[in-house]
């Protein structure tokens, strides 16, 4: 087995996003084994990096709308997550949402939570993953946390 790495959450997010791997946007250090067919030096431009597949850049937020906290839950003090995994095309919009799991402080309310954070992601907008230059469709995963915490 090869050594991991060590790398930052947007270490993770850019550099496994554009090629198609599911990535878990939350804070802390994750350890990641290399990518298969990664190759190491290369020439590609300034914020690229060298795959099998060509010269990669991962998409780049351009707008993140924080989602709208759920009334009902807001007003009972539940806290919660949602993780989604979505397509971020390629004109930046982020399409195909699915929610891939929920968690909340008390039953019921993960539907609330689940909703909100789909209509944040929704509105998010992206400049598009690419692979040698070309604008590429790219699937990735993200978790919205909804805390009470600094407002109680």
């Amino acid at each position: 087995m090869k050594p991991t790495r060590r790398w930052s959450t947007r270490q993770r997010a850019r550099d496994a996003a554009v090629v198609g791997l599911s990535v878990l946007v939350s804070i802390g250090a994750c350890t990641v084994f290399p990518l298969a067919g990664e190759q190491k030096g290369g020439s590609c431009p300034k914020g690229e990096r060298r795959t099998e597949k060509g010269c990669t850049r991962d998409p780049q937020p351009i707008t993140k709308t924080a989602p709208e906290y759920p009334a009902e839950a807001r007003k009972r003090g539940v806290d919660g997550s949602v993780t989604l995994e979505g397509s971020v095309s390629e004109n930046g919009s982020v399409t195909n949402i699915t929610v891939l799991k929920s968690f909340a402080t008390e039953l019921g309310y993960e539907q609330q939570f689940e909703k909100a954070a789909v209509a944040a992601f929704q509105s998010w907008r992206y400049r598009p993953g690419t692979i040698d230059g070309q604008a590429v469709s790219t699937r990735m995963t993200v978790t919205i946390g909804f805390s009470l915490a600094g407002q109680r």
